[in-house]
């Protein structure tokens, strides 16, 4: 009976974690759609509403369409600018979560120090 217990939670961890990373998949890829500079948008708000959205500043150029195009000049230009916006994004994103952990710690150690 314990093995129950234990495999059922195990597979509940696997679940949050599998949802979690579908989750902010589904998350960022709409927010990096809406920082493209084409295609029909975003529908952020999908089924309440049927507009489609943009952020004001689009920065990554769309890919263009078919092999052929793609690996031209012009997709060439297309990969490097994604490889530079998402690694911006990804460096940001890694900087932030090293001082999450760095003020937690801070914050750990403050809190142990208390009379």
């Amino acid at each position: 009976m314990p093995l129950v217990f234990v495999l059922s939670s195990f597979i509940q961890k696997i679940y949050k974690s599998i949802f979690t990373v579908l989750f902010l998949s589904g998350v960022s890829h709409s927010i990096l759609d809406a920082l493209t500079n084409g295609g029909l948008g975003v529908a952020f708000f999908f089924p309440l509403e049927n507009g489609r959205y943009f952020f004001p500043w689009t920065p990554i150029e769309i890919s263009p369409v078919g092999i052929k195009n793609f690996f031209t000049a012009r997709g060439l230009e297309v990969i490097k600018n994604e490889l530079f916006w998402l690694g911006m994004m990804a460096i940001l994103i890694k900087v932030s979560h090293l001082g999450w952990i760095f003020f937690a710690r801070l914050n750990k150690k403050s809190n142990n120090r208390l009379p």
